[in-house]
């Protein structure tokens, strides 16, 4: 997959090698300080779909009403991402990471990043495969976007009662 600036020139590439993301070759304009779909930092959108990879994003995209996603290229949020979203103004972040134990684990780091900078964290739940990209490709097609929405709304509904609990504390 090759990640591009709006220009369509090529500033990297990732592959998915089993299972996971590889983007071992540095390039003067790609590094793990870029998102794949960077462009949505715009302005327009306040609340985004953050996942590891390239086929995470294409699935939603292609499978749901969402088009507000963002692909870390990896797990980790780096101190340059979250400053990007920061500067974009972006008040919440769905969490669609791996539910593998390194998705779990990155979700666990990331959230309080997030927080730090008063973005919300809402990770998103699902079961039965490892990624969102699988979650989404082996459901029914008449389904999918309504089990999508399912996930935002549990998501939403969880951050609610997080952020209640705090205030109360």
């Amino acid at each position: 997959v090759f990640p591009h600036f709006k220009n369509n020139n090529v500033i990297g590439f990732t592959i998915k090698d089993l299972g996971q993301y590889k983007s071992e070759i540095k390039l003067r304009l790609f590094s793990r300080n870029t998102f794949y779909n960077h462009d949505l930092l715009s302005g327009q959108h306040q609340e985004i779909i953050l996942v590891e990879g390239e086929s995470d994003l294409h699935s939603i995209i292609q499978f749901t009403d969402h088009s507000n996603v963002l692909a870390l290229c990896g797990n980790q949020l780096t101190q340059l991402q979250l400053q990007k979203l920061i500067t974009a103004k972006i008040k919440k972040v769905y969490l669609a990471l791996d539910q593998d134990s390194p998705g779990k684990k990155a979700a666990k780091n990331i959230s309080p990043k997030l927080s730090n900078a008063g973005i919300t964290p809402c990770p998103l739940q699902y079961t039965c495969h490892k990624d969102i990209d699988l979650w989404l490709r082996y459901m029914k097609p008449q389904e999918r976007n309504a089990a999508f929405e399912q996930l935002i709304t549990d998501a939403n509904e969880k951050s609610a009662k997080t952020k209640k609990t705090k205030n109360q504390q």
